[in-house]
């Protein structure tokens, strides 16, 4: 297929500005120095100037990616290879469909399964300590993890130990994520086949999930995202049919019953989930906005209903919304000012030594993790809660004399979310149980070496692949490119995900973490596949 005219002017601009962004985040991230360890100091991680060859540089990418780019695209619109990917559209009642979603689905689980008794009863990290802490009247509530989802856990986790133990309890859940996960792995891949992609593709799909060590990772761990993920995958699918539909889908009820079901699953467990739903829905009433104009207004309404309901029962439980958690970036890039002797006026430093004193600035402050700041002892949280206007005026004005320090400072907090080629094993697939608040007694036990003698954990544990955020943005953001080239409106499909990854780069807490984008490799067969599926059937 040949992009002529019109479409050919329109690839040109995707492709300069797809270029330049990727220039723009390679040679941003090739001035950083990372030693390593996201816990080091800011004399160890550390950030240069730009220079006269850091232009050059940027001139010679933007060229390199814009040539590759017009590659990508004339490969991925060729009839031919079009035809290696893409078949023809199978035909599946709903019973034939469920048979073959829940025998994949199996199939992903049992490949699992070793890790699952290997590391029973999972994996239980801080953050789901805090959790069930709460759930058990330990810690008052908060929404530093959405209620629903601290309701969830605590449900299994006071059912197994009523029948057995607090690991038996785990372990429920455990099996619920893991099922749940497998389920909508069995989705994807039947849905993939039903329309028309290759059984090879198919195949090497369900192997992706069922090999690749993370999944199973994130299968047997206590935290949110798994789940979340599982809900944008959904939703990402049924976004594919109303592309392939032209909006059609949106007169079916049944359709609309499972498309507003992923929408408050998203809202429901992590609390950026309602900026996603809103503005995804947005994005959907502005395109589609000459098909049924009440029912795009009805679902506005729904995703700002439950946004204003939820946080009137917050109000009326009085549980704390924890601001300093939505303010990590800005606190960083502050902190930095303090680090680097910047221009600071007296009212300044008075609110930032208020929050924290000057020289534990110096002593905690590490570039790619704002735990360091938010979470020390002598951080006066109390007053950052009291002084929400003034947080940020100062840093608007300390914005006004550091810009430099601002931009590095954003970049050292950010990096591993737009540079690809990077990655830690913080917040990467935990398979541990984080000993700290564990007054619980969860442990570990390798079920299997207890029957057999053999020792799987010890075989399993330093089994990982590591691929990097940045790497599964740069391939996510390549996707949405040719989704504007190939087909009108099909870039809405990676919306969801693209939002996502956007509210990590204002507010990420480190520089690295999968699990906040966990759903950009649970949703790669996806991504790979759309491009050529959209070219087969565009309209």
């Amino acid at each position: 297929m040949l992009i002529r005219g019109q479409k050919g002017y329109k690839k040109i601009g995707v492709a300069a500005i797809l270029a330049f962004v990727l220039s723009f985040f390679f040679i941003m991230g090739n001035r950083i120095h990372f030693s390593g360890e996201i816990h080091d100091k800011y004399y160890a991680n550390t950030i240069r100037s730009l220079q006269l060859t850091d232009g050059v540089l940027f001139l010679v990418l933007f060229f390199v990616f814009f040539i590759l780019f017009n590659l990508l695209v004339s490969a991925v619109t060729n009839k031919v290879v079009i035809a290696w990917f893409v078949d023809r559209k199978r035909d599946f009642d709903k019973r034939m469909m469920i048979k073959w979603v829940v025998i994949t689905a199996l199939i992903c689980w049992i490949c699992w399964s070793p890790y699952f008794l290997s590391f029973y009863p999972g994996s239980v990290m801080g953050d789901s300590f805090k959790s069930i802490r709460e759930i058990m009247g330990i810690n008052a509530f908060t929404n530093h993890h959405p209620i629903l989802y601290t309701l969830l856990i605590g449900f299994f986790v006071k059912l197994g130990n009523m029948f057995w133990n607090y690991n038996f309890g785990v372990f429920l859940y455990v099996l619920f994520q893991s099922t749940m996960m497998a389920l909508t792995v069995g989705r994807l891949v039947i849905w993939l086949y039903e329309h028309g992609v290759r059984r090879w593709f198919c195949i090497l799909s369900l192997l992706f999930f069922a090999i690749f060590p993370v999944f199973p990772a994130y299968a047997m761990i206590l935290w949110k995202d798994p789940l979340f993920s599982c809900a944008m995958l959904w939703y990402m699918i049924l976004l594919c049919d109303l592309v392939f539909s032209s909006g059609e889908k949106l007169k079916n009820k049944v359709y609309m019953a499972k498309f507003l079901t992923a929408l408050l699953f998203i809202m429901v467990l992590r609390n950026n989930g309602t900026y996603i739903a809103f503005l995804t829905i947005l994005c959907l009433a502005v395109i589609y906005r000459k098909i049924l104009k009440m029912k795009w207004l009805l679902i506005l309404a729904f995703v700002i209903g439950y946004s204003l309901v939820n946080g009137a029962v917050l109000n009326a439980l009085n549980i704390k919304t924890e601001f300093v958690e939505s303010v990590g970036v800005p606190l960083q890039q502050m902190s930095r000012v303090v680090v680097e002797n910047g221009k600071m006026t007296e009212s300044d430093k008075e609110f930032m030594f208020h929050l924290l004193p000057e020289e534990e600035y110096r002593k905690s402050y590490q570039p790619a993790l704002v735990d360091s700041i938010k979470w020390n002892a002598k951080f006066n949280e109390e007053y950052l809660e009291e002084h929400k206007p003034e947080f940020f005026k100062t840093w608007f004005h300390m914005l006004q004399n550091n810009f430099s320090i601002y931009v590095d400072a954003y970049c050292l907090n950010t990096f591993g979310f737009w540079m690809p080629g990077v990655q830690t094993d913080y917040g990467y697939a935990d398979r541990r149980i984080q000993e700290k608040d564990n007054v619980f007694n969860i442990h570990q036990v390798d079920v299997i070496e207890r029957f057999t003698g053999f020792p799987l954990r010890e075989k399993l544990q330093g089994n990982m692949v590591f691929i990097g955020s940045g790497t599964l943005v740069w391939m996510t953001l390549i996707v949405a490119a040719l989704l504007l080239i190939i087909r009108k409106n099909a870039c809405v499909t990676v919306l969801p995900v693209l939002f996502n990854w956007g509210i990590y780069l204002v507010a990420t807490p480190a520089a690295f973490g999968l699990r906040y984008v966990f759903i950009l490799l649970f949703g790669l067969p996806l991504l790979v596949a759309s491009p050529f599926l959209f070219a087969k059937y565009e309209k």
